[in-house]
């Protein structure tokens, strides 16, 4: 999945991740590894149908919707690789 430099960037701005001219390279090595990108951002999705549902973090996805779907791939990448309490809210159960 080759995502330009300015997504890697520009989504850990918007969680509070400072990133470099090398940021791009690193998240793109990341999430080609074995973490399983697509059926977490799956319940990424299912849980947007609910905004509540993500607290404090859906004011990141509506940042992030504004550099569509890569932007929220990469926002919610991030998250699940740096915030335990994240990732808590994705692995939980899909009718909280």
């Amino acid at each position: 999945m080759g995502l330009p430099i300015e997504y890697g960037a520009g989504a850990g701005g918007a969680i509070g991740i400072a990133g470099d001219k090398f940021s791009g390279k690193v998240l793109r090595s990341g999430l080609n590894k074995t973490f399983d990108t697509k059926e977490s951002f799956q319940r990424l999705l299912n849980k947007m149908s609910n905004p509540e549902s993500l607290g404090r973090y859906q004011g990141y996805f509506k940042t992030a919707a504004k550099r569509g779907t890569q932007g929220m791939q990469v926002t919610h990448h991030l998250l699940m690789q740096s915030d335990p309490e994240y990732r808590k809210i994705i692995e939980g159960d899909d009718d909280q």
